[in-house]
């Protein structure tokens, strides 16, 4: 029966400590376009992550910021769930797949054009195929955010990218957009491994005084 009541103890103390967050930031947040149609031209304050510069390379650049977040970079968390929404107003045609390429190298949303982007994992880490109405798209990138979380990667953040030339006619929206209800989200659902092993401890002693 003790042993019993330790794992269902352990079990009560990890659903307790599961937690998430849900951030949609402003103009303070890392993004930025770029384009081989302007490419000298910075775009970090642009209004769209990609829009219509027809048969160009266009890409929406996203860094998440974890410390800020509230995450520890010394902590130790599991990613339960994580997904990156972005809202587009305009995508033709219906059907288009966007991808999301892991970032290897630093940035900068005020100086990075074209010419000077940095290097990529030349394998997406995400897909979506799109509706050709206005409509939020979502990108599942659990295993990513584990990975940066764990510091199994760097991270600089990911390209939002059609990953060829056609269709380029998808207006995203970026976090300087006027319209803040569109900007673009990231959801974590997680836990907190330090604290339930901390307090799992701390339950166990409890139940041998």
């Amino acid at each position: 029966m003790r042993c019993l009541a330790l794992i269902i103890t352990f079990l009560m103390v990890v659903s307790v400590f599961a937690d998430e967050i849900e951030v949609q930031p402003g103009a303070e947040a890392k993004d930025a376009q770029i384009t081989s149609a302007m490419s000298n031209y910075n775009w970090g304050d642009r209004l769209y992550l990609t829009d219509n510069w027809g048969n160009c390379d266009t890409r929406g650049m996203i860094e998440f910021d974890f410390e800020e977040y509230g995450f520890d970079p010394e902590g130790n968390y599991r990613v339960n769930e994580a997904t990156f929404s972005v809202y587009h107003i305009l995508n033709s045609p219906e059907g288009a797949t966007w991808y999301l390429y892991r970032i290897t190298e630093e940035w900068e949303e005020m100086t990075v054009t074209y010419n000077n982007k940095p290097d990529y994992d030349e394998d997406y880490f995400s897909e979506t195929v799109y509706s050709a109405s206005p409509s939020w798209e979502e990108f599942d990138v659990t295993n990513m955010v584990q990975s940066w979380l764990d510091g199994e990667y760097d991270n600089y953040g990911f390209y939002l990218w059609r990953g060829g030339y056609a269709n380029k006619i998808t207006y995203h929206i970026s976090s300087d957009h006027g319209a803040s209800s569109w900007h673009w989200k990231l959801y974590v659902n997680y836990d907190d491994l330090t604290v339930i092993e901390e307090t799992s401890i701390g339950t166990v002693k409890a139940l041998y005084r």
